[in-house]
């Protein structure tokens, strides 16, 4: 199985390294030999094997670092002469190492980029050619050793990329072997396909995004958590659901919270429920987002505003899936796959002593940034066409949109970026009379009253005196006007006004609108 993801934060029974036949564990600031130097300490690497003497090409050192998620290590003694990989000693000490682990039942290991140290040594033409020929010998060597093992014998191995060109040649090469062993590699073709899906789903022409977006579909099958940053709109929560949608976790529920909507010490009981008597409107147990979100995925946008005691609740529930139910003294377990959106700076909020730092480590293993639409307008009429295709198919209409109106769409600056615009095309063609969307539906009076065009779409001129109720004012006509269009449907207003079910449902009962409907 290949996955982009840093070995260290996987939990095998084995790590496998390949190391210099002469200085060991020390030859590349690059490698992952110098990756175990720097979390194990040197000291405690040398204590455990003989380095004084001279190690002959083959052979395998153990060591053992109980503090890592794997706690065991063979490094094989396979470079040698300027970093050149000895192909016949990576052949049986594979063999060697895998034989090793059956023999202590181990079923799970996972191996870096085995010999790809020696491409970074390579002169910058030859590096793609002696990538290919490496992976391919690795690819064989690990097929002929795994074709040792008794059939009967559960063994998996995990290839794991921190470089984006060691994965793809990798993967390039892993899947063209599928052809000759299509069931021994099918986890790896189907990783391939799934991959190809998440791109096309996600309807970007940018080449940037396109980028952000590659990486991203090589870690979505994975059970890590994901950070998505990028200002309000990007469409955080899209990302989430498509990331649910390809995962393992697919065939679970999908669940989403903005943990900005409630106070600091609300969060934690939305999160994790709580227990009758609790606190004082507490009549009957509750169940939290997390235990809703069982055997699948919960996205909590804007993590950066929970309080303390949800944030070490959540670093809790990250180390070992346990957490309490509020007022509870019962540990509970739940399996869930976590990913977290925000529009803030963490790593300021980490500085100024708000948010912790050993969550925002956790939850920050996989990063991405979402760009504003601004800085991809190649996708203005992508998304356009994509969304009006999809509302006449699902309504059953034959609405285009004119050249006029599409580029005066690609020039504005949408500060309120994909949601903006969706709820913009969403609105003017459920009022639209004929087939066509021209210029003045779209942009009078709509846009032409917005200055300056960085202020958002819905913008009201606020005071200190009545500018709250002015904004929760606007905010209930919005909602209001959402579910008159959709027929008093709650998920579909939610969809047009852009926001998760969960947190429509949080307006609705703030503002009493049902009651006064």
């Amino acid at each position: 199985k290949l996955r982009f993801q840093n070995s260290f934060f996987l939990s095998c029974d084995a790590y496998v390294n390949v190391i210099h036949n002469k200085n060991y564990f020390e030859f590349s600031p690059q490698s992952a030999s110098d990756s175990f130097l720097k979390r194990i300490g040197k000291d405690k690497i040398y204590a455990q094997f003989e380095h004084n003497r001279k190690y002959k090409t083959g052979e395998v050192i153990t060591i053992n670092h109980p503090d890592l998620a794997t706690p065991r290590s063979f490094h094989l003694v396979a470079y040698h002469n300027n970093i050149k990989v000895d192909m016949k000693a990576l052949d049986e000490g594979i063999t060697k190492i895998f034989k090793s682990c059956v023999d202590r039942k181990f079923t799970q290991i996972s191996c870096f980029a085995l010999g790809y140290d020696v491409i970074n040594a390579a002169p910058e033409d030859k590096k793609e050619e002696m990538a290919e020929e490496l992976a391919d010998h690795v690819a064989r060597s690990v097929l002929h050793a795994m074709q040792t093992i008794p059939k009967e014998v559960e063994f998996t191995v995990f290839f794991n990329f921190i470089k984006t060109g060691s994965f793809d040649v990798y993967n390039r090469v892993f899947y063209r072997w599928t052809r000759k062993d299509p069931v021994f590699f099918l986890h790896t073709k189907q990783l391939g396909v799934n991959q190809q899906k998440f791109i096309d789903a996600v309807k970007t022409n940018n080449p940037e995004f396109i980028k952000t977006i590659k990486k991203l579909s090589r870690v979505v099958e994975e059970s890590s958590s994901i950070l998505f940053q990028g200002e309000t709109g990007v469409g955080k929560s899209f990302m989430a659901g498509l990331a649910h949608k390809f995962s393992k976790f697919s065939s679970g529920p999908f669940e989403s919270f903005n943990c900005a909507l409630l106070k600091e010490g609300k969060n934690y009981t939305q999160l994790f429920g709580w227990i009758k008597g609790s606190f004082t409107d507490a009549r009957e147990d509750g169940t939290g987002l997390i235990e809703k979100a069982e055997g699948g995925t919960l996205f909590l946008d804007e993590v950066g505003n929970l309080g303390a005691e949800a944030q070490k609740a959540l670093l809790t529930f990250l180390d070992d899936g346990t957490y309490r139910r509020y007022g509870d003294s019962k540990i509970r377990k739940a399996n869930v796959r976590l990913i977290f959106g925000t529009n803030q700076d963490l790593r300021e909020k980490v500085r100024q002593g708000i948010f912790a730092q050993d969550l925002y480590e956790r939850i920050a293993v996989r990063e991405f940034e979402i760009s504003p639409l601004r800085e991809r307008v190649e996708d203005v009429k992508a998304f356009i066409d994509w969304l009006i295709s999809s509302l006449n198919q699902e309504r059953k209409l034959n609405i285009k949109i004119s050249d006029e109106a599409l580029q005066e769409l690609e020039k504005f600056s949408w500060p309120g970026n994909v949601r903006q615009l969706r709820n913009l095309i969403e609105r003017t063609m459920l009022l639209k009379k004929d087939t066509l969307l021209r210029l003045e539906d779209i942009i009078s009076p709509l846009i032409k009253s917005i200055h300056p065009p960085e202020t958002s779409l819905f913008s009201i001129n606020l005071n200190a005196e009545n500018g709250e109720n002015l904004l929760h004012k606007a905010e209930k006509q919005l909602i209001l006007q959402a579910l008159n269009i959709s027929d008093g449907n709650v998920s579909r207003a939610s969809q047009l006004l852009g926001i998760p079910r969960t947190t429509l449902n949080f307006y609705i009962t703030r503002y009493k609108i049902k009651e006064e409907s």
